[in-house]
């Protein structure tokens, strides 16, 4: 009798033991998750931090004016730049999209406020994703899963779209209210019946 309590109450204990193991061996993955992400959110708003905005500015005004002259110096230095710019962005989706393999979605709950914040602007950022072809199943999964926000949801996938002149689905970018005013009373109602899909109020620009 004594040796069945025994066996009992070290078996309990073993499930214990265990169980804290888990949530131990999940803390430091989470914790090491979320590093990685903030890592990478630096990188990204380092490359586009006020001391890049002249080059910024100069790589457009020469790409928008073909009167201007490629071979000036200002526009290879921001050439230069916007290459840069494109890897930075190239090679943190691709080492997030690696991160999301092993560890699933970047949620809230897993690597906490910041850091998930931190991934949803990457995602932003993944602007050559066309018409969302690689982030739209994953986004889909976490808005089911409600790992991410409506809001956040509505605004990488329509940002994705407009970059490759597709219309907006849900107009919750930053020019949203304003493109939306514009839209026949009909489409406005189909807007509203996308965005009540995924749990988002209607627009309220009046």
């Amino acid at each position: 009798m004594f040796y069945r309590k025994f066996l009992v109450l070290t078996i309990l204990i073993l499930i214990v033991v265990l169980s804290f193991s888990q949530e131990k061996k999940a803390e430091i993955i989470n914790s090491y998750y979320s590093a990685q992400i903030d890592s990478l959110a630096i990188v990204d708003q380092e490359i586009r931090s006020d001391k890049y905005s002249r080059l910024f500015k100069e790589y457009f005004k020469y790409k928008n004016d073909s009167t201007l002259n490629k071979e000036d110096l200002i526009y290879k230095k921001s050439k230069i730049f916007m290459d840069r710019w494109t890897a930075v962005d190239s090679s943190n989706i691709y080492y997030l999209l690696n991160l999301i393999k092993n560890f699933g979605f970047p949620s809230e709950s897993k690597v906490g406020f910041e850091s998930h914040d931190n991934a949803c602007v990457l995602f932003l950022h993944f602007d050559s994703d066309t018409l969302n072809k690689t982030l739209q199943p994953i986004l889909d999964s976490a808005l089911k899963q409600k790992e991410i926000s409506p809001g956040f949801y509505s605004w990488i996938i329509d940002r994705h779209r407009t970059n490759f002149g597709a219309k907006p689905i849900y107009y919750e970018n930053f020019n949203g209210c304003e493109n939306y005013k514009s839209l026949a009373e009909e489409k406005k109602r189909t807007v509203s019946e996308n965005r009540k899909k995924i749990g988002l109020k209607p627009i309220a620009c009046d």
